[in-house]
């Protein structure tokens, strides 16, 4: 009985993962006019409280982002299966949970239902930390309440102010909002906060290499591949209508100088770490908070840079998770340290690792690369050159990184800790590996494929 009830939970899991990202295909092509079809404008009030609170839409943005959270979620399930087998079923039911609310997040058009599925999605994320089998997983499950309950609470502060305010919660309606300039100052300023968090920003930032840490494979890859997407896309529906000229002006003395020392300081500090999930997990601060300055930049470019870089972003930190994760089923320790020489025993590993990380410093060819130079450009013509070479810093110190990356892990002599399991990728895990670096390669050569999704 325990064995059916396992493979149906198995079976069950992977028809909803497969049918969301079949659907999510559908709608990519539909938007693609494949099928000579406009994409669906849903507006169906099923509940109404004066807030509209039910209302659904889809554009490019979150169609992009579905079909990211569909495709990352069903290549969890068959990372998971293949580590742990049938046992741990605990860990489908979350990640179904996940993904439901994660795409919920991505189609609702208001700004009360987005914050309660926003809010949800943290419950089966907590308990997917918990579910990893280091002894500094309740270290890092306060840590990651801590950040998140406050974020929480001044998020809410905003809603609750701007309904105020307003009397209504729909986002199209933010960018002819008509308030004063100190409200919408503040509404800036609150709402900016909270989703730094989310993201994280510097000084934000301390609880996502702990959470990293101590979450399974799954977890990470989840965590750094769209929940950490889901912030910067509440910047983009919710912060960014309310940054006009005026308004930029006065933040740029705030806001850019975060933005350029989350990109410097992470990316030092990745250089000085030794735990692989660390290092990967600065790796993700360093390109959110660089993706953020396309979006302030208010040129179209850069918003389109800040967009394309979260979909790149999502699929090279999903590989580079994946990596650590196969690294550690095998040697069972993600110390930097202990590794070495895994081109003589690994080559096919070895072949996707290095494309993984030449894309992760957005080498000409990969899908980063279209994006950084997006917002690269945009920042010389907003930022000024000083705000550039600052800038340009941090990118070279994350090339730095990887490359230490690169050469301790697969080119370094062999280690004579390295003694057992030197066994390559087996099929599922090539499938992963295969699937996320065609993808990688497929946007950096053929950007437009992606950049359609981002008209503005």
């Amino acid at each position: 009985m325990e064995v059916r009830s396992i493979l149906f939970n198995f079976y069950f899991s992977f028809l909803f993962c497969s049918g969301c990202f079949i659907y999510a295909t559908i709608l990519v092509l539909q938007f693609c006019n494949y099928f000579n079809q406009t994409i669906p404008q849903f507006s169906n009030q099923l509940y109404t409280l004066n807030l509209d609170v039910f209302s659904f839409q889809l554009d490019g943005v979150s169609i992009s982002l579905i079909w990211l959270t569909s495709f990352i979620c069903l290549l969890c399930l068959f990372y998971n299966y293949n580590a742990v087998g049938f046992s741990y079923a605990k860990y489908n039911f979350l990640l179904i949970v996940i993904e439901l609310i994660l795409i919920c997040c991505f189609v609702v058009k208001n700004l009360l239902s987005f914050y309660v599925l926003f809010e949800a999605v943290l419950i089966p994320m907590f308990l997917l930390i918990g579910l990893g089998s280091r002894g500094r997983k309740i270290h890092a499950n306060y840590y990651f309440f801590f950040f998140t309950f406050a974020s929480s609470i001044l998020l809410l502060l905003g809603v609750v102010f701007l309904y105020y305010l307003t009397g209504s919660l729909n986002f199209e309606t933010f960018e002819v909002l008509n308030v004063s300039f100190l409200n919408r100052q503040l509404i800036f300023y609150v709402f900016f906060f909270g989703f730094a968090a989310k993201i994280p920003l510097l000084p934000l930032h301390i609880w996502l290499p702990e959470a990293h840490v101590e979450a399974p494979t799954i977890g990470s890859v989840i965590l750094a591949a769209i929940l950490l997407k889901l912030g910067a896309y509440g910047m983009y529906r919710v912060v960014f209508p309310f940054c006009d000229f005026a308004l930029l002006q006065h933040a740029k003395l705030v806001v850019i100088p975060l933005l350029i020392l989350s990109t410097t300081l992470p990316a030092l500090a990745a250089t000085r770490q030794i735990d692989l999930k660390k290092i990967v997990a600065y790796s993700s601060v360093v390109h959110m908070s660089f993706s953020l300055l396309g979006l302030f930049s208010q040129q179209g470019f850069g918003v389109q840079g800040f967009l394309f870089l979260l979909i790149s972003h999502g699929l090279i930190s999903a590989a580079m998770f994946f990596c650590v994760g196969m690294l550690y089923d095998r040697f069972h320790t993600r110390n930097v340290v202990y590794y070495g020489g895994l081109v003589q025993f690994m080559p096919l590993f070895s072949i996707f690792y290095f494309l993984i990380i030449f894309s992760n410093m957005s080498f000409p060819g990969t899908c980063n690369f279209i994006g950084e130079f997006a917002v690269l450009y945009a920042s010389f013509d907003s930022f000024g050159v000083i705000s550039f070479l600052v800038i340009m810093f941090g990118l070279f110190a994350t090339v730095l990184f990887c490359l230490i990356l690169l050469y301790k892990v697969i080119f370094y002599q062999v280690s004579n800790f390295l003694t057992c399991n030197l066994r390559d990728l087996n099929f599922i895990e090539f499938i992963i590996l295969s699937l996320l670096t065609c993808y990688i390669l497929l946007f950096g050569i053929m950007p437009n494929l992606l950049l359609s999704f981002f008209i503005l």
